[in-house]
Order: C-alpha cells, then sequence, then structure tokens
C-alpha cells in the first residue's frame, strides 16, 4: 500500500505542476506583486482543486459526465469565463497605465491584490476547461483503488497538502527569480494573466468547434 501512495503523490505533484491556467495566476501574481499575493492565490488554486475532488468522490463529475449535454456545455462555459477574465484583466492592465502613476502603481495594486487573490484563484482553478475530463479520467481511476471512506478522505487531505505545498513553492520562486529582474518592475506582468486566459478559452472553444 505504501508504494501505491508513494506513486500517487508522484504522479498527482507531476500533473500539477504541468503548466496551464493555474500556474499562470500564481506565477504572474507572486512575480507581480510578491510572495504573500503568490499564496493567496495559491490557497484558492488549491481551494478549487478540493472542490473538484469532493465532487468527484460524490459521483458528481461522472453524472456530469454522462450526459452529453453538460459534459460539452460546462467545459465551454469554463472557457467562456476564462476568456471573460483574461479580456477584464487585459482592460484593467490598460486602465491602470492610462490612470496610475508610477509612484502610487505599487501600493494601489497591492491592496487590490490582497482583497481578491483567493478568489481570482479559486475561479482560475474552477473554470479550467479540462478539469472535468481531469478528474473524470485520472482523479477517480486514482482513487479508486483505495478502498473505504476513511482512506479516501485521508488520501484526499494528502493530495490537496502536496498541490498547496507545490503551488507556495511555485509563489515563492517566482516571487524570489522576479525580485532580482528588471521585469518586476515592469507593467509586462499585468498582461500575462489576461493574454493567456484569452488564448487558452479561445483555443479550446476553436478546437470543440472548428
Amino acid at each position: 500500500m505504501e508504494v501505491h501512495i508513494v506513486a500517487t503523490v508522484i504522479g498527482w505533484a507531476l500533473v500539477m505542476v504541468l503548466p496551464g491556467p493555474d500556474l499562470v495566476a500564481i506565477a504572474s501574481r507572486s512575480a507581480r506583486y510578491g510572495f504573500v499575493a503568490g499564496i493567496q492565490v495559491a490557497t484558492g488554486v488549491t481551494t478549487g482543486v478540493g472542490i473538484w475532488s469532493v465532487m468527484s468522490l460524490a459521483g458528481v463529475t461522472t453524472l456530469l459526465s454522462a450526459s452529453p449535454f453538460l459534459e460539452a456545455a460546462l467545459p465551454v462555459t469554463g472557457a467562456l469565463v476564462l476568456i471573460s477574465m483574461g479580456a477584464t484583466s487585459l482592460f484593467y492592465a490598460v486602465k491602470d497605465i492610462r490612470t496610475t502613476s508610477p509612484d502610487r502603481e505599487g501600493s494601489f495594486k497591492k491592496v487590490a491584490v490582497s482583497r481578491n487573490g483567493f478568489c481570482y484563484g479559486l475561479v482560475t482553478n474552477i473554470s479550467n476547461p479540462k478539469a472535468l475530463i481531469f478528474f473524470t479520467a485520472f482523479f477517480m481511476p486514482m482513487m479508486a483503488q483505495y478502498g473505504g471512506g476513511i482512506n479516501r478522505i485521508t488520501m484526499l487531505f494528502l493530495l490537496l497538502l502536496v498541490s498547496l505545498s507545490i503551488f507556495i513553492l511555485m509563489a515563492l520562486l517566482f516571487s524570489y527569480l522576479s525580485s532580482y529582474s528588471v521585469l518586476s518592475q515592469s507593467r509586462f506582468w499585468t498582461f500575462i494573466p489576461g493574454a493567456v486566459f484569452v488564448a487558452i478559452g479561445g483555443y479550446y472553444i476553436l478546437n470543440l468547434y472548428f
């Protein structure tokens, strides 16, 4: 059983470090606003992972996948949410450049991030178009080897702890690297999440219908 646990943790960790909306959100916020902001987003992302995981164990994602309409509609909805978040992010990035003076930019944005970092990470994870596929095709088969409610709950807690640890390490890494780069003071970071979210959401919809 211990071998299975180690294999599960390693497999889960490898999936968590794959590039995607979650890591973009954590990396960009950490690089731009610092480690604390990165932790806020990381906590929100981990909460999203937890919500999807609990829904999967409760059989909700299986029911959703059994409906052709919902199986198609939910990822599209998530993609549209990502596009909306990306477009909004780009809008405010441009607006900040036009209306916020350089000497006030740092303090102004740090206050804003402290208020919405957790929600930003949560919505980013929940709206991932690939989440339903991941949790039905990867998470549930992986958890099937652990019988009993207590074993599954314990394993879920361990996996969420691994996720949070990885995301915090990512936040630490990008905040540390940015402190030695001129990019940390660049407005470049304000455009990254918006551009990536629009690209991911748009690619998913185009790939689905064209």
